[in-house]
């Protein structure tokens, strides 16, 4: 009876129910293997940590020394939190507790934790194929990136157009990466620039010709011009321009004013490709591909330089994406990087630092969860959670350091201020004295003449003839001082 007890008592533990039961030692190995102080002996049952195992192992943990170290994960996890599933491609979903390594189902996956797809391969199994001009995908009509860059589409479709500077373009826009060839414009750099036409945009248009589509046919006239290949001058009286067809729909004004006579404005666009606005008083950002740009808004024709992105080119490519030599760090269109971030940086732009609780501040470039975990005190994917165990620690050491900062602070006023007091009374208290011959005190005053502590104010002369014989006194004194100096030990110096 005692024995059925006993297992029904371990069985409670294990499903996790709390009764008292199992302060009971009914949670320690063995049967009822416990001190009088219901400390375990041989330690816990799996599942159960403590002194007396009546703490639970948490999440994925099948055993544990504590609650933020595991010793098993359960199938399907692994590391010191049980918290990152194995890889894909894991036989039976198992992986090793530290590293995540395990072997693999078969070749499809890469080797070591087995989760991801190897080769050109998607699917659950890996034993589907992407198209054919992926790097890697997720489905047969989603590629992540393309072959060498030369490709664009979501699924690598369409080739980068023969204008595009080294052939390379953007996968989601097919904007070239380093611009356009000379000859070739547009953001996929797949128009030919005016004046010239051609597969290859190497052949000039006819004179007079502002664009064309072969020699014999201009799609656009310089101002004065018109006819297939504007070779017949515009009418006496058109404003600069007239119908490529026929010379007709001109204006009786100067045949060479270019701007509007009510607001200034230049009718024709601007004289330079490097200028634009109503006015053309701006000018195109230095970093747009041959300095060209939208008449109107300003915007790059051509596409960025190397490491700008924008419609106007003026934002630099963050210097925390991954760089390689002759290759821009970022697309032109957002400025997301092309081939990750650097260490400890995360985001589109990867211009997001990981969390300084992240262990070697290393995160997921997409989520900014800690790759690694955290360093100790912290937990949760991000790592921005204080464990609970230390939270109270870190609060009494702040408030301990600063009450012992604010006591030390304020001592030291103290002390200077007291200082400074007894200097500045001592300074007041210490007089210039010295003593006669006959022991009197004598106070030096006005014109080197010593009066002595003796004279009183009732001893004030009172009649003219006192007066004159204090004054013969004081001459006889003063010639008297003037002749003999008197010795050194007759003056004694007095301090209060």
């Amino acid at each position: 009876m005692a024995s059925l007890v006993s297992v029904m008592l371990v069985l409670v533990c294990q499903i996790g129910l709390t009764i008292q039961a199992c302060a009971e030692c009914a949670c320690c190995k063995g049967s009822f293997t416990c001190e009088s102080n219901k400390n375990c002996i041989n330690g816990c049952i799996d599942g159960y940590y403590g002194a007396k195992c009546t703490e639970e192992c948490q999440g994925n943990c099948e055993t544990c020394v504590n609650g933020n170290e595991c010793t098993e994960c359960t199938p399907g996890y692994y590391n010191n939190k049980c918290s990152i599933p194995c890889g894909k491609g894991c036989v039976n979903n198992t992986c090793l507790l530290v590293s995540g390594e395990c072997p693999c189902k078969s070749s499809y996956f890469t080797k070591g934790k087995c989760d991801a797809c190897a080769g050109l391969r998607y699917g659950d199994e890996c034993n589907n194929t992407c198209p054919s001009n992926c790097g890697t995908c997720i489905s047969d009509t989603e590629c992540l990136w393309c072959k060498n860059t030369v490709y664009y589409g979501s699924y690598c479709q369409h080739r980068c157009s023969l204008g595009c500077d080294q052939g390379r373009c953007i996968k989601s826009t097919g904007h070239c990466i380093e611009g356009c060839k000379s000859g070739f414009s547009g953001g996929k750099c797949d128009k030919c620039s005016p004046g010239v036409f051609g597969p290859f945009c190497d052949q000039n248009c006819s004179n007079n010709c502002f664009s064309c589509l072969s020699e014999t046919n201009c799609t656009e006239c310089n101002p004065g011009f018109y006819g297939e290949k504007c070779a017949n001058a515009c009418p006496s009286g058109c404003n600069g321009t007239c119908s490529v067809s026929n010379g007709q729909s001109c204006n009786i004004t100067d045949i060479y004013r270019v701007c509007a006579t009510d607001t200034g404005r230049c009718i024709h666009g601007c004289n330079s490709v490097i200028k634009y606005g109503e006015y053309c008083e701006k000018q195109c950002s230095d970093t747009c591909n041959n300095k060209s740009c939208d008449l109107k808004t300003g915007h790059c024709l051509e596409g960025c330089e190397m490491n700008f992105y924008g419609l106007f080119c003026v934002d630099s490519c963050s210097t925390s994406c991954i760089s390689y030599t002759g290759k821009r760090r970022c697309d032109g269109t957002k400025g997301h990087c092309l081939f990750g971030c650097k260490y400890g940086f995360h985001g589109e732009r990867c211009d997001n630092i990981c969390s300084s609780q992240c262990v070697n501040t290393t995160c997921n470039q997409t989520t900014a969860e800690c790759s690694y975990g955290c360093i100790d005190g912290f937990k949760g994917p991000k790592c921005a959670e204080i464990i609970p165990d230390l939270e109270g620690y870190y609060t009494r050491s702040t408030l301990i350091g600063s009450t012992i900062g604010t006591f030390l602070a304020g001592g030291i006023v103290v002390g200077i201020a007291s200082l400074i007091t007894i200097i500045i009374r001592r300074r007041r208290n210490i007089q210039t004295k010295q003593l006669d011959v006959h022991g009197h005190v004598n106070t030096i005053g006005p014109c080197g003449i010593r009066s002595n502590d003796d004279t009183h104010e009732n001893d004030s002369p009172v009649t003219y003839e006192d007066l004159k014989s204090r004054d013969e006194r004081l001459y006889s004194q003063i010639t008297t001082s003037q002749q003999e100096t008197p010795p050194a030990t007759d003056y004694v110096n007095y301090s209060s």
